[in-house]
């Protein structure tokens, strides 16, 4: 190529050449405020996983204190059912025929429900 065909192909691109190197100094620069996203990424990643086990962890205990609940309400039910009909056996004067059917019932003695059952009651107080 011909000395003055090279110095008019140089003038031509030289104006690309330089609207190219500013662009490229802009990526690289965009680039290297980018440099953190991986470990970044990666620290998110963890926090989230951590999140999910706390969440998992809070579903299980939630849903046995649901069920030790349910339990426990349905014993209290059953201690105030039974202490409302010994009142109303009481107030009618047959109170011995309930306390008869208590112990026949649930193996109570003495009328009166038994010590685990009582303790679980004043707990629920």
């Amino acid at each position: 190529m011909p000395k003055s065909e090279l110095e008019r192909f140089e003038r031509e691109h030289r104006l690309q050449i330089l609207s190219a190197e500013a662009e490229d100094t802009h990526l690289i620069s965009s680039i290297s405020q980018l440099d953190y996203a991986p470990s970044a990424l990666q620290q998110q990643t963890a926090y989230l996983q951590g999140l999910k086990t706390n969440l998992w962890e809070c579903k299980t205990k939630l849903a046995e204190l649901e069920k030790r609940t349910k339990k426990e309400r349905k014993e209290h039910e059953s201690i105030q059912s039974s202490t409302a009909r010994r009142l109303a056996y009481k107030l009618v004067g047959k109170r011995e025929k309930f306390e008869s059917k208590q112990k026949k019932k649930c193996g109570m003695t003495h009328g009166s429900p038994s010590r685990p059952v009582m303790a679980r009651y004043r707990r629920m107080k």
